[in-house]
């Protein structure tokens, strides 16, 4: 493994983009991760040989007046990619409702509802024809403070560096018990996360594009796996109709009348 090996994935994911197009998948990315785990950097090398014009890449850190005022999971479904399209998520709703707890500005109950409405989402995605790729990059808090040093030292890269990712860091632990929940919550068969720790950068990327190929290759070659629904109800054996008592099951011949009368009434009505 090594940057040789990157470069090989990277262009093999870059002659995808024509097989998701002949086969109109559309393709969603999402990439979470600590703050210095080097989300951003992994992107831009993961689209280095991708044709611009068959993928956006969206960033999700905040949220415009207007997007504030509409319903949760909104501005993501604006950003859907269109068939045999990829669209990259640098951020995404883990990072928005987990802050929102955090920092106590929603409950515990709205928190558990946000939560059940992004895996009712994805799983209406997959239905529907949709491949979620889900990536959360794992940093330790010793690692995460150095980054955020070196970077806060230099007058180039200061400016990455959020009063949010200091918090984070500060509170690592806290942070660390609700993300390990997350993870765990939204971790389903049709939108699974892919973890890693972020500690070699090429080899984030390599794992990055070569799970991706991996993914895409699945869907294309089982396009009927992301069409057909699972059934989320347990199956329960019933008895056969003949092995059912009926004779205890009569009712009087007066009781017979008035449902016969109530039948027929509504059956008028309509």
């Amino acid at each position: 493994m090594g940057k040789q090996e990157k470069e090989i994935y990277r262009q093999e994911l870059a002659n995808r983009q024509m097989s998701i197009k002949e086969a109109g998948l559309p393709v969603i990315v999402i990439l979470e991760g600590w703050g210095a785990s080097g989300k951003g950097s992994a992107l831009g090398s993961i689209i280095k040989y991708m044709d611009p014009r068959f993928f956006r890449v969206y960033n999700m850190d905040t949220m415009s007046e207007d997007e504030l005022r509409k319903p949760f999971l909104y501005r993501h479904a604006l950003r859907m990619p269109e068939k045999g399209q990829f669209s990259f998520f640098d951020g995404s709703y883990m990072d928005e409702i987990t802050k929102q707890y955090l920092q106590d500005k929603i409950s515990k109950k709205e928190y558990e509802a946000k939560v059940d409405s992004i895996n009712q989402y994805e799983r209406s995605l997959r239905d529907n024809g949709y491949l979620v790729v889900k990536f959360f990059l794992h940093i330790d808090k010793k690692s995460q403070k150095e980054r955020l040093e070196v970077l806060s030292a230099k007058k180039n890269t200061a400016w990455r560096v959020t009063e949010e990712d200091l918090w984070q860091n500060k509170n690592f632990d806290k942070c660390n018990k609700l993300y390990k929940q997350f993870l765990k919550e939204t971790d389903t068969k049709w939108a699974p996360w892919h973890e890693i720790t972020a500690t070699d950068k090429d080899e984030v990327e390599r794992y990055i594009a070569s799970t991706l190929i991996s993914r895409i290759d699945m869907a294309l070659q089982n396009p009927w796996v992301a069409s057909i629904p699972e059934n989320p109800y347990e199956l329960v054996q019933t008895e056969p109709l003949a092995k059912l008592p009926l004779k205890d099951k009569t009712i009087s011949e007066e009781a017979y009348k008035q449902e016969k009368d109530r039948a027929d009434l509504l059956l008028t009505k309509s």
